[in-house]
């Protein structure tokens, strides 16, 4: 599922996808970590998985939290990917609807300029950028009541 052109970007299902690896990372660090406590804290000891012989607790703790900061870094690439697909569709949207808003209409600009290589960060975001600074501009031009 990460880093696949999605269908239909949904950030939500990112976000769980996420938290659930997280509660998983977190329960395996427990269930290990149980492992280095005397025999009477936990009822029968389980033997130690064999990655993990040999290393102190805080060892064990550093290797669970190199794989949350893994695990972080890959949901912050899957939103982004999830971000950009739904911008892209919304520009693909807009400009086969020929819709008659303003964004609409800079973004078919931006498809006769461009073709199909549209870039996000210097065409779409430029444009979102843009059509915000208008409507500030509009919203602060209007006398409060």
């Amino acid at each position: 599922m990460i880093f696949e052109a999605h269908e239909d970007p949904d950030v939500d299902s990112v976000w769980l996808w996420f938290q659930f690896q997280n509660k998983l990372i977190a329960e395996e660090r427990r269930r290990v970590l149980d492992t280095f406590r005397p025999l009477g804290d936990i009822g029968a000891k389980r033997a130690p998985e064999p990655q993990f012989v040999g290393l102190a607790p805080e060892e064990v703790g550093d290797i669970f939290d190199a794989q949350r900061d893994r695990l972080e870094l890959l949901a912050m690439f899957d939103l982004l990917a999830t971000s950009e697909a739904f911008l892209r569709r919304d520009f693909e949207s807009r400009t086969a609807a020929r819709k008659r808003d303003s964004l609409s209409r800079r973004y078919r600009e931006l498809r006769k300029e461009s073709g199909h290589k549209i870039r996000l960060d210097e065409e779409i975001l430029a444009a979102l950028r843009e059509e915000v600074l208008i409507a500030k501009a509009l919203l602060a031009s209007i006398p409060p009541l």
